[in-house]
């Protein structure tokens, strides 16, 4: 099933549609040969020159699609992911931590934004479906995660009800220091956790879209992402 989609030059979904195809491969591409070649490797720019024009384009449109979000004041967190290295016998034989780069990013952003044309039609079609919800955090969450802030000389802003964009305001200001990823790990867990409805709600967190749970076993939006509404 493809998902054909039409983005603006400013980030917004202006159409799509759905329809049955047959992948036809060209090659076995990686995150990290992706990532080289975007840094520029020449040996793998020539090796897979007849793709390297798309995969520009395509990361062309990831800087769009994230700067859109993040005017709107998303939320993007950063991890470190698990790779597994395996031996001869096809066995672990050790576990590395793995940064994202912008390979893993524009496909994350792109999962997302099927994820939300899949969305708009099936609401428009009227037909049942489970809603991703992020609803806000609790006045004691807050509460108890400004003290810690305030212990390390921080400040999350937006006073009594801090929105999205504040929560990415902040995540940018400590993004260089040495306990970001434990400040991360706080302000998320700080945060309500993401519940499926089949009813969507009338009111919502300012920013944050409810999107069709419809790809739930490869969605990004498992942790990585707030997704901001359209």
């Amino acid at each position: 099933m493809v998902c054909e989609m039409t983005i603006s030059a400013k980030g917004r979904l202006t159409g799509y549609k759905f329809y049955e195809a047959v992948m036809s491969s060209h090659a076995r591409l990686t995150y990290t040969k992706v990532w080289h070649m975007l840094q520029g490797d020449q040996d793998l720019r020539e090796q897979y020159a007849p793709l390297v024009k798309h995969i520009e384009e395509l990361h062309n449109l990831y800087k769009v699609l994230d700067k859109a979000r993040e005017e709107r004041g998303g939320i993007s967190f950063e991890s470190e992911e698990a790779k597994f290295i395996f031996n001869a016998d096809r066995r672990i034989e050790r576990i590395e931590q793995t940064q994202r780069n912008d390979a893993h990013k524009l496909i994350e952003e792109c999962m997302i934004m099927a994820n939300i044309s899949a969305a708009r039609f099936v609401e428009k079609a009227k037909e049942p479906a489970l809603f991703r919800i992020h609803d806000k955090p609790t006045t004691e969450a807050i509460t108890s995660f400004r003290s810690v802030l305030a212990e390390l000389g921080l400040e999350l802003p937006g006073g009594n009800k801090p929105e999205p964009r504040d929560y990415a305001e902040l995540l940018e200001s400590i993004a260089d220091r040495p306990d970001a990823e434990m400040l991360q790990t706080m302000l998320l867990r700080s945060m309500k956790q993401a519940i499926y409805d089949p009813e969507k709600p009338r009111a919502l967190w300012p920013g944050v879209a409810v999107l069709c749970a419809l790809y739930l076993a490869d969605s990004p939006l498992s942790g990585s992402f707030f997704a901001p509404r359209h």
